[in-house]
């Protein structure tokens, strides 16, 4: 078993202290010994369930990036974390991917999904936009499970998300916006109740996000 950084530091230092109270009394060798089984039997539990986590995810990507099915169009952008080239029958084929219930590519097409955010193409992005917050609002829960097991998102990816839809809200509802963000943020809110605490935390963060967006 591989431990962490953090877990090998932990251990360390028990046992420097174990080594300085050695002397000091029988009972206490037992209780510093005690401890540090209990770090060795906690780090190990932490790191398998870490590892079986990550792995199960990345697995399940390297079988979409070996799927033939699968067209390298999307693979690419995968691999780039960006849209680098404009395909608009790719494009415009990706909502239907994204919505689709299909568990073995589901992850693989939301990542896809997500880095092409980034794109400064205004035709894509107006639908883009309209797809964000059709997902989102349709699929909440699906959001966040998908955004915290994707092994390669981050923040910038979730001020993508919070900027496309901010955009479809300017279009769709021009004038009120503010109006449209709080009728959005209670039912993303209503829509993740009863959820993982990591799943509304991250639905919570988008809503921020979309909040900051609005004109002061």
């Amino acid at each position: 078993m591989v431990f962490s950084m953090k877990s090998i530091l932990k251990t360390g230092w028990v046992l420097f202290l174990y080594s300085c109270g050695r002397n000091s009394s029988e009972n206490s060798s037992i209780v510093a010994d005690s401890t540090l089984k209990n770090i060795y039997i906690n780090s190990a539990k932490i790191e398998s369930k870490n590892e079986i986590t990550v792995s199960a995810n990345q697995q399940k990507l390297n079988k979409n990036l070996a799927d033939t099915a699968i067209d390298p169009y999307y693979k690419e952008i995968y691999r780039q974390g960006k849209l680098t080239t404009i395909d608009y029958k790719n494009l415009l084929s990706l909502p239907k991917k994204l919505f689709k219930k299909d568990t073995a590519n589901d992850l693989f097409f939301f990542i896809v999904f997500t880095k092409s955010l980034s794109s400064s193409d205004e035709f894509y992005s107006e639908g883009a936009g309209l797809t964000a917050l059709k997902f989102v609002t349709e699929n909440t829960e699906k959001f966040a499970v998908n955004f915290n097991n994707a092994p390669y998102l981050n923040d910038q990816d979730l001020n993508n998300w919070a900027k496309c839809i901010y955009s479809e809200i300017q279009i769709s509802n021009e004038k009120f916006e503010t109006r449209a963000v709080r009728n959005l943020e209670n039912r993303l809110l209503k829509n993740i109740k009863g959820s993982k605490k990591e799943n509304i935390d991250i639905v919570t963060k988008l809503i921020e996000k979309i909040n900051q967006l609005l004109p002061n």
